[in-house]
């Protein structure tokens, strides 16, 4: 609102600021792709502060499940394959752990694929050729980056005894092979984001989905392109219990 300050009259923008605080407000706000921080934000209503942590970070604000709670005082850690943006990170949030590596089964060093759109990097071979098909997409640069299991970047990285609030996980074709490198008797998120593109098929067949009821969680939400899981040791967030 910086350059409608300079623009309007201060008696008319004071009456929008208002209006846009008691008629809109910040809930009708959201940073995600998909609107997915508000349904957080609704689970989390009564949680003042808290831990993240988002694997496949990407961006600071831009699609981001993580950069409202960041404002809210909230930290974290992010995890990334892609250099530029954890300096990105580095440079705008400075209370969070910021971790540059990608995320494998085993420790390797992979080929990642950085298109012009960030959001669409990744490791997969086949979403690499899937994605350079559309008219627009553009390939930057295929770079090696080391990778590590998940339970081990927590190990490194967590501080001791952290509660994970939420995690979210998006690698772009990639996300089951982020789960299941996982410590799930360590690192128990009460809340999992993941991101879930098949289209057309019952949840029963979808590996994800069945990997995460045997560990104890039950999908209570989803967008277009995310599933969001409630642990069934959480208690706290009355409104997701029946």
């Amino acid at each position: 609102m910086g350059i409608v300050k300079k623009l309007l009259p201060g008696f008319i923008y004071k009456f929008l600021n208002e209006f846009r605080r008691d008629y809109i407000g910040e809930s009708m706000r959201t940073f995600s792709g998909e609107g997915e921080d508000i349904t957080l934000r609704r689970i989390f209503q009564h949680l003042n502060t808290g831990f993240y942590v988002d694997v496949g970070a990407c961006h600071p604000r831009i699609s981001s499940n993580t950069h409202y709670f960041y404002k809210r005082g909230w930290k974290g850690l992010n995890i990334d394959a892609n250099p530029l943006s954890i300096k990105k990170y580095n440079k705008l949030r400075k209370r969070d752990i910021n971790v540059n590596y990608g995320v494998s089964n085993s420790n390797d060093t992979l080929d990642f694929y950085l298109f012009e759109e960030p959001g669409i990097n990744t490791f997969s071979r086949e979403v690499y050729e899937d994605k350079i098909k559309f008219p627009g997409v553009k390939l930057i640069e295929k770079m090696p980056v080391k990778t590590a299991p998940l339970a081990e970047i927590l190990d490194k990285n967590l501080p001791e005894g952290q509660v994970i609030n939420f995690m979210d996980v998006d690698v772009e074709g990639l996300d089951f092979e982020v789960l299941q490198s996982n410590n799930w008797d360590k690192y128990i998120p009460e809340i999992l984001l993941v991101e879930e593109l098949s289209r057309g098929k019952d949840l029963d067949e979808l590996p994800i989905y069945q990997f995460l009821r045997k560990r104890g969680y039950r999908m209570i939400a989803k967008t277009y392109s995310t599933f969001i899981f409630l642990h069934r040791d959480v208690t706290r967030y009355k409104d997701f219990i029946n």
